[in-house]
């Protein structure tokens, strides 16, 4: 679990390990919209791990993991992704939104 308090600049020692860019550039969104804190889930990245993609994470590595599931997986994965908030944009969910249009 990743989280940011604005006020103390306290934050998760776990994710500012694993992702010091994103802590810093969630505090400032955190900060500059106003809120008090943001808590994510700063999960590790398994998508270059064997049994995944076997690639370095990118959009165009995670649409080939993705094309490569069976329907029902592809199905979960899509419904996951896009039940984030509209707010929450990412280079992988535009990719995802592009090679799978909604609707």
């Amino acid at each position: 679990m990743g989280f940011v308090e604005v006020a103390s600049g306290d934050c998760s020692a776990r994710a500012l390990e694993r992702h010091p860019k994103a802590v810093a550039a969630i505090k400032t969104w955190a900060q500059a919209d106003g809120f008090d804190a943001a808590i994510w889930t700063a999960l590790a990245r398994n998508l270059d791990l064997s049994d995944k993609a076997g690639k370095p994470f990118s959009a165009d590595a995670a649409i080939r993991y993705l094309e490569g599931l069976d329907a029902p997986k592809v199905d979960a994965a899509l419904a996951y992704i896009r039940s984030a908030p509209p707010e929450v944009q990412t280079h992988v969910r535009a990719a995802v939104s592009a090679r799978w249009p909604e609707g």
